[in-house]
Parts: C-alpha cells; structure tokens; sequence
C-alpha cells in the first residue's frame, strides 16, 4: 500500500510509534510552565526531591495519555488496550504483581543470609521518619511506572505485533538493561539480572495485558529492597529503611555494591520466576479487557469482510 500504510490499509508500525513519541512530547509541554511555577524541593538525594517526584508523576501522565490518543485517534481502537486502566480489576491486578516482587525478592534474600554471614536487625522507625517513607512509597511507585509504561506500554505492544512477543520481549529487556549501564557499580552480572527482569515484566504484561501487574512487581522488588530491607538499589543507597540488612559472600553471589541485583543468586532465582509466569494458568486478562479486545477483534473481521465484499 506504500511507505505509510500496510496492505491491511493501517499505518505501519514505525510511523505508530513515531506519532506515539510526538504525541507523547506534545502531552508533556504544558506542565513545563507548571514545574517552573511550582514551589518545589530540589535538594538532597534523587529519591527525596519533591521536585523529582512532580516530574516523573507529569511524565507518567504525558506517556498515558499519549497512548490512549494514539489508540483512540490514529488506530481507531478502543484505549484501554493500552492496559493502563484505572479500573477495580486494576488493583488486584496490582497486588497479584506486588506478591510476585516480594516473593521474588523474598526468596533471594533467603538464600543469600542462608549462604553467608548475613545479618537483618530492625532499624525501627520513628514518627518523623514516616513521611520520608511515604515518601519513598510514592517516588519507588512512581518510577515503576514510568518504566513500565515506557518499556511494557504502547511502544512495546506495538512492537509485538509487527515481530512477535518473543522477539518484542528480548529487544525490550536488552533496551532495559542497557539504560542502566550508568548506574553505580554496574557489572555484566548486573545487566544479566536487569535483563531476566525484563523478561519477567514482559511476561506478566503480556499474561495479564495490564500494566499493573508488571508495575506492582517492579515496584515490590525495588521498594523491598531498599526502603525495607535497607539494601542498594541498583547501585542506589536509601537513607531510611525498616530493616538494615548486611550480606556477606563473594561479590558474583551476593552483587558487591550494586546491590543483590548484581549477583548470581537474584539472577538463577529470577529465571525461576520468569519460568513460573510462563508456566502459569491462574495469569489472565480480565473479563472487562477480554470483553473489550473481543469486540475490538469481531469489529475489525466484520471490516474486512466489508471491504472484501466491496
């Protein structure tokens, strides 16, 4: 049909994304008056700007919305395929992905006090310290998003339907673990862990179509980590957590100073995970979504049909 549409008369997948980017650049240029108008903290760690977590939050907002405009307008297909929907299913979908990031992490922290002379005491918390751990809540929350939607939403989900899940899923995780290479402390064992990550996010999008669940996930693995075990982040320290948690072994098991994310231990334990979500029957879409990409699949056959007959 040409450079612009397929033989199926849609745009083609490489100009979708590229008006999903522009759109997504579009969306964002009102709240930049806002962030500069705004009274807002830029001091102090990353983690703890008040500034830093109004941006991430306006750019979560602009990706969304740029996918629902990109579906709704450009593809004529209904919005909530883009997975980021805000309804009741959406919880549990994302505390089903919470568990997994607990359990995931769990597990790794089990076998890694088990094999070394590793030691957890509680830190305790004091009444002041609850807002800077509300705090952390919000921004670990915020980030997950915005990675997710980024690397699991529209751009990804486009990607899957012009070379397959597969393939869609390893040029995604390999892209996520390649944009952590200017972390702290970053090794090859690291970007071996970020990308089995990847992989494990990618399957419980794609078993789920939601972006909550991948979201939870990312979010419990990242927040129980630092905030909670008091353990590095990706290379990334916390100033407060509930725990203080030290681990001893050699740096290939236990991460050394990136953080157990560096290790072999969070890697062999992640595969097994990766395998489980696979495997797994109780992953599902929603009735709502099922509902909604039914119709959306009858609609477009009846089209087709249509135009044949024609």
């Amino acid at each position: 049909m040409g450079i612009l549409y397929n033989n199926q008369n849609r745009l083609r997948i490489i100009w979708r994304m590229i008006v999903y980017l522009i759109v997504s650049v579009l969306a964002f240029i009102p709240f930049i008056p806002i962030l500069k108008i705004l009274p807002l903290d830029s001091s102090g760690a990353d983690l703890e700007s008040s500034a830093n977590l109004v941006f991430v939050l306006f750019l979560n907002i602009s990706f969304i919305v740029a996918g629902w405009i990109t579906l709704k307008w450009i593809e004529h297909r209904p919005p909530a395929l883009l997975g980021m929907n805000f309804w009741p299913s959406g919880v549990r979908e994302f505390l089903v992905g919470v568990a997994i990031g607990i359990a995931n992490f769990g597990l790794v922290l089990i076998i890694l006090l088990l094999i070394g002379e590793g030691s957890m005491r509680w830190s305790g918390i004091a009444a002041k310290d609850l807002n800077v751990f509300g705090f952390y809540f919000a921004i670990y929350l915020l980030f997950a998003m915005i990675e997710e939607v980024i690397n699991r939403g529209y751009l990804f989900q486009t990607l899957c339907e012009g070379i397959g899940q597969v393939k869609a899923a390893v040029i995604i995780s390999l892209i996520f673990s390649v944009i952590h290479i200017f972390n702290p402390d970053f090794s090859i064992l690291a970007g071996v862990f970020l990308f089995v990550h990847g992989l494990l996010y990618a399957i419980a999008y794609l078993k789920t179509r939601s972006l909550w669940t991948p979201i939870g996930l990312h979010m419990a693995w990242n927040f129980t980590q630092g905030p909670v075990a008091g353990m590095k982040v990706s290379g990334t320290s916390v100033d407060n957590s509930l725990f203080l948690t030290e681990v001893a072994g050699p740096d290939f098991l236990t991460g050394g100073n990136f953080g157990v994310e560096g290790g072999l231990v969070a890697i062999l334990v992640s595969i097994i995970f990766v395998l489980i979500l696979v495997k797994s029957r109780w992953l599902n879409p929603s009735e709502r979504f099922i509902l909604i990409h039914t119709a959306m699949v009858r609609n477009t056959a009846q089209q087709a049909s249509t135009g044949d007959n024609e």
